[in-house]
């Protein structure tokens, strides 16, 4: 086991990096060696722990910190794939999962469903142990991620496709923004 610790705006951070015999697991990212991994701060990631709090990644922390007792675990990893910072990223690495309560398309009511965001698709299941989703929606379909008011739900956002709006609900306003955040992305 070793550490990633990033420096952000009030506090040093540290990560788990591990190495499973062949690769660096940093996040939801595997890395053949150390440069890679440090390359890898090149298309400025983000990140996320389970505090909710996003930290865009721009170089290691290259300071020698004390070992901490405890690892955030890290629950959302974005990249934008790109070095040059002119180009449209191109999602290498978008990961986040969580429940969010959704609007049914037929019905109109409300369920929660596990959804797992993976690059540049988003799934949803009917639980968290299920192995096939319900439904798999193409984020380059999508023309708009947006919170909505028109549900009269608080902490409500909608994701548009070009065949369907998807009405979603976070457990808090700040869940909310964090899909938002790297639905966008």
């Amino acid at each position: 086991e070793f550490s990633l610790s990033v420096r952000s705006k009030d506090a040093v951070k540290h990560f788990p990096v591990r190495w499973d015999g062949q690769y660096f697991i940093f996040g939801f990212g595997k890395f053949a060696n150390v440069h890679e991994l440090i390359s890898h701060f090149q298309s400025k990631p983000v990140i996320g722990g389970d505090s909710g709090i996003l930290t865009l990644l721009k170089h290691p922390y290259p300071r020698e910190v004390e070992e901490p007792d405890v690892y955030d675990s890290i629950r959302v990893h974005t990249e934008g794939g790109s070095k040059d910072e002119n180009e449209k990223p191109t999602f290498a690495i978008a990961s986040k999962d969580g429940y969010l309560t959704k609007l049914g398309q037929h019905r109109k009511t409300w369920k929660t469903r596990w959804f797992v965001l993976y690059k540049n698709e988003l799934s949803y299941f009917k639980s968290r142990e299920d192995k096939t989703p319900i439904r798999t929606i193409n984020l380059k379909d999508v023309s708009a991620i947006t919170a909505d008011n028109s549900q009269s739900k608080e902490n409500c956002f909608r994701l548009v496709t070009s065949t369907r709006t998807f009405f979603l609900i976070a457990c808090s306003g700040q869940e909310a923004e964090d899909w938002i955040k790297i639905l966008r992305w």
